[in-house]
């Protein structure tokens, strides 16, 4: 099953409506207010939690797959031991690739797209969290097949 993280951005078609939960700013405020959030971030102007509620809910009966940011991961980490957890950390192939997915998302201002190219080296994993790394091609069917390569000796039966 798939853990919807929930944002205030508008979804982008209705595909986005199986991964999100779609709220508004003032109510994510007060759910991170309220402390319903393993992990919260702001990204492009919008924000994306992650209710480890929802988590366990999801996990307790199946297994289940989403995103998360690393800051995410490390708090989920602290939950290895009532969670069953496989971290993957998705990167982009090139720096060509995140183009290629800046103009897919419109994201056309080229000092825009460098801000977002240098935000990259955020994105690192905690040196606990053990994990695999897919790099993410500009070819979905490739990054699918190695996402489901390193997913399906761990799915449950």
């Amino acid at each position: 099953r798939r853990v919807k993280n929930t944002t205030t951005r508008l979804p982008r078609n209705e595909q986005d409506y199986k991964s999100y939960n779609f709220i508004s700013r003032e109510e994510f405020n007060r759910s991170v207010a309220e402390n319903r959030f393993l992990e919260w971030d702001g990204y492009q102007d919008n924000f994306y939690g992650s209710s480890l509620a929802e988590i366990k809910s999801v996990l307790k009966n199946s297994c289940g797959i989403f995103a998360i940011t690393p800051q995410g991961a490390g708090a989920l980490f602290d939950h290895r031991y009532e969670i069953n957890l496989e971290f993957i950390l998705l990167v982009p192939e090139s720096i060509e690739t995140m183009k290629k997915n800046f103009e897919t998302r419109g994201i056309t201002d080229l000092l825009r797209q460098e801000e977002l190219i240098r935000e990259i080296t955020r994105f690192t994993l905690p040196p606990a969290v053990n994990h695999k790394v897919v790099k993410i091609t500009t070819d979905t069917d490739t990054n699918i097949q190695r996402i489901v390569d390193i997913v399906k000796p761990l799915i449950c039966d």
